[in-house]
């Protein structure tokens, strides 16, 4: 009782604000998947049929720039930050670039809803650029995490406060490319992405490793307690 007790103080105190949350204008998401196409020049550093996993933040305060039918969200001093996995090191990109599209799209003389949700960057003059330890092939890599659907999922003007948007698309992907040779080659490493989850928030951890350690604690108290209560008998 005296350690539930405890638990129960630490808890109130957390969601009370004792300790700061998460800045509520930075949304941040996890995703996982699998590459299902690895061109040579990628090879070593990814392999086809291997998992990919990573998160992407971002701060829905950066302004829009761009026109009504693509609206570009960029910044050198907010956050737009993807990492991910590799078979050597994890890949860290910071001021990579969001391209929010939300408009009617003319197919075969009709307008269609279409939604999509694209970050990109370029290693190579940006935007975005890749952090120590450097794993990515060569220094003009490009990248493009694209979520797109066929419904008019996203709103226009403002980046996705919340990521329920962006789980419903249909099509999730991410792809990495080279600059294309003189001879018209170009060199991809190709994911499908089947996951789209919600980063934690701090407190949230705090609160869970908080709980797994007062289970401990407790049966270690009530084996301890077992074993002296044997040797009196």
């Amino acid at each position: 009782m005296r350690w539930m007790l405890i638990f129960l103080v630490v808890e109130s105190f957390l969601w009370g604000g004792g300790l700061n949350s998460a800045r509520a204008d930075i949304i941040g998401f996890r995703f996982s998947g699998s590459w299902t196409t690895v061109d040579s020049d990628f090879s070593g550093l990814l392999t086809a049929g291997h998992p990919v996993a990573g998160t992407i933040y971002y701060d829905t305060t950066i302004p829009l720039k761009g026109d009504n039918k693509r609206a570009y969200y960029h910044s050198t001093t907010k956050v737009i930050n993807l990492s991910f996995t590799t078979d050597k090191s994890p890949v860290n990109i910071q001021n990579a670039r969001i391209a929010i599209f939300d408009d009617s799209v003319k197919y075969n003389n009709s307008y269609s809803p279409m939604s999509e949700f694209q970050l990109w960057f370029n290693t190579s003059g940006g935007p975005g650029k890749e952090i120590e330890p450097f794993s990515l092939p060569v220094k003009n890599t490009m990248g493009s995490f694209l979520l797109k659907d066929t419904r008019q999922l996203l709103a226009d003007g403002h980046l996705p406060c919340d990521i329920s948007s962006l789980q419903k698309m249909s099509t999730k992907s991410f792809t990495l490319s080279l600059p294309t040779t003189a001879i018209g080659v170009q060199q991809q490493a190709v994911a499908k992405i089947d996951s789209i989850t919600p980063v934690p928030e701090p407190k949230t951890i705090i609160l869970l490793c908080l709980g797994l350690t007062l289970i401990s604690l407790c049966q270690w108290l009530n084996n301890r307690k077992g074993g002296l209560q044997k040797l009196r008998a």
